[in-house]
């Protein structure tokens, strides 16, 4: 899709980020294999360079790098971090309600839910469990984290939230960003 709004997401990379989380995650796009020293470069302009990229590589493939950078973020910002730099698509990509609190979701899904519930879930949204690591001991927040991040970054996250709550009534509450 053309038409991000490049400059608000390198600078919503830019606040979230540490100059070593950026270079991490760099190291797993392909822009600076023509240009090694780009990962040396101050963290602004590494911020731009990976947004530039993803953007530029979002016009050819169906996969959206942009979509996965914001998704990263989205998952390490503060909601209000998150919503600072908005808007991150042109008017007519895909129309975003506020973030929800992931942070609160995991603690809840970790506090309320078993293993087997979990894995009922994944298997009522026809999702493998075992690609999470839900087996019969109590989940690790590990795992509910990479549960979460799979269903946010697949946009089915009202599916599994309604999913969620068929089993424990109430548990999406109050998950809207503030």
């Amino acid at each position: 899709m053309i038409g991000y709004h490049v400059e608000n997401i390198s600078r919503l990379l830019n606040d979230t980020f540490s100059k070593e989380e950026l270079v991490a995650h760099a190291v797993g796009m392909t822009f600076w294999l023509n240009d090694p020293e780009i990962l040396h470069e101050d963290k602004e302009v590494l911020a731009v360079a990976m947004t530039s990229y993803a953007a530029s590589r979002s016009r050819t493939y169906p996969f959206s790098l942009v979509e996965e950078l914001l998704h990263w973020a989205r998952m390490n910002a503060s909601p209000t971090l998150y919503e600072k730099y908005e808007p991150y698509y042109p008017p007519t990509g895909p129309q975003r309600k506020r973030p929800l609190h992931l942070v609160r979701l995991c603690l809840r899904l970790a506090w309320d839910l078993s293993t087997y519930e979990l894995r009922a879930v994944c298997r009522w949204l026809q999702v493998d469990p075992d690609l999470f690591g839900l087996a019969e001991h109590p989940p690790a927040i590990e795992e509910i984290i990479s549960l979460v991040n799979y269903f946010d970054k697949n946009g089915r996250m009202d599916a599994f939230l309604a999913a969620c709550d068929s089993l424990r009534p109430g548990i999406g509450d109050d998950l809207e960003a503030v």
